[in-house]
């Protein structure tokens, strides 16, 4: 099942992560999911949020703070950042959770005519900048792997929110790409909207995993019900979750993909 999810606060988006995360565990079903976040700093589960983010201007902006479940650090989401996640009932290994999304990445930059490349093993770049980011989160019966696209997103405000770890560089862990984001719209001088962007990544989802398969819609209204639970437990009222204050729970639209025009 491929869905598409428009809307909603942060803090529903990522317990979504968790809920879809547990129903293909439980159920034994490959789920992907396209979606969009309004502005927020989404942290990786071990993340130093002091480390890692402005706070103060993040604070100052009114820009939210959430913490996934995946590893990885801190990025930036907006309307201008479509996300692709797949859910696999299998425990995966770190590098092919990782090889999983960043091939649908490729393969949507390829059909768009653009050369990209991996680096840092979950990073997508476009010579100099990096354009994706990819995490994963491993549990025994299920796999979360998940991806962002930059299309349209100012890069001057990823840096002005997210503190890059340049010691990382310094030492070797990484190239220089990592911390040099920056959107496909500035690299290439075209504007792509994400309704065209998501019809892109769900043929590369296609390509990669193979037609999805048909879920009951009381699958889907299940992962929903959960996620509303994690949501207003969890996501939005604990302190490590969001750790700039209490969240949000404004659900998005969730639906199943039917056709190739039905997309965010």
């Amino acid at each position: 099942m491929i869905l598409k999810t428009a809307g909603g606060s942060p803090h529903f988006n990522i317990a979504l992560e968790e809920a879809l995360l547990e129903e293909s565990a439980e159920h034994g079903i490959t789920v992907a999911r396209l979606w969009v976040n309004p502005d927020s700093i989404i942290v990786g589960y071990t993340s130093d949020v002091g480390r890692e983010v402005n706070i103060e201007q993040a604070s100052a902006e009114g820009v939210p703070v959430v913490r996934r479940i995946s590893g990885g650090g801190a990025v930036f989401h907006d309307l201008g950042n479509v996300n692709v996640s797949v859910y696999i009932p299998r425990r995966l290994g770190v590098d092919e959770a990782y090889a999983l999304v960043t091939s649908i990445i490729l393969k949507t930059l390829h059909r768009l005519g653009i050369e990209g490349r991996v680096e840092n093993g979950n990073d997508v770049a476009v010579g100099p900048w990096k354009v994706s980011g990819s995490a994963a989160a491993i549990r025994a019966r299920a796999t979360l792997a998940h991806a962002t696209l930059l299309l349209t997103t100012d890069p001057s405000k990823i840096r002005r929110l997210v503190i890059p770890q340049l010691h990382r560089v310094e030492r070797g862990e990484v190239t220089p790409v990592k911390y040099n984001p920056n959107s496909l719209e500035r690299i290439t001088g075209e504007r792509m909207e994400v309704w065209q962007a998501a019809r892109l990544l769900e043929e590369s989802v296609k390509h990669v995993l193979g037609e999805p398969e048909n879920v009951g819609h009381d699958i889907l209204q299940e992962a929903v019900v959960r996620a509303r639970e994690l949501c207003k437990t969890k996501y939005s009222q604990k302190e490590f979750w969001s750790p700039l204050g209490l969240g949000t729970c404004r659900e998005p639209q969730v639906a199943p993909i039917t056709s190739p025009s039905h997309v965010l």
